[in-house]
């Protein structure tokens, strides 16, 4: 992807700052043979984002629900619990 971003100067503190081109700008090219990640794992790891996401965050308020997952992780809070430090 190119020119989907610009830097101005920030004329205060004389610092670059990263905008955004426009959308209708940006040239996107697909280049598969740079790819890292075969499209089967690719997906798979999607769908896992997209059930976690499902899982633990409340969509009505876009809050994490951490208390559940630290419930289910090996080292969250019940296992703190049994074994504190």
């Amino acid at each position: 992807m190119w020119n989907w971003l610009r830097y101005i100067k920030n004329p205060e503190t004389a610092k670059r700052v990263a905008r955004l081109d426009p959308k209708d700008e940006w040239i996107v090219r697909e280049v598969p043979e740079l790819r890292i990640l075969d499209d089967g794992l690719w997906q798979a790891v999607k769908d896992r984002q997209r059930e976690i996401r499902k899982r633990y965050v409340d969509h009505d308020r876009l809050q994490i629900n951490v208390g559940h997952m630290l419930d289910d992780h090996p080292h969250g809070r019940t296992a703190q619990q049994e074994h504190p430090l």
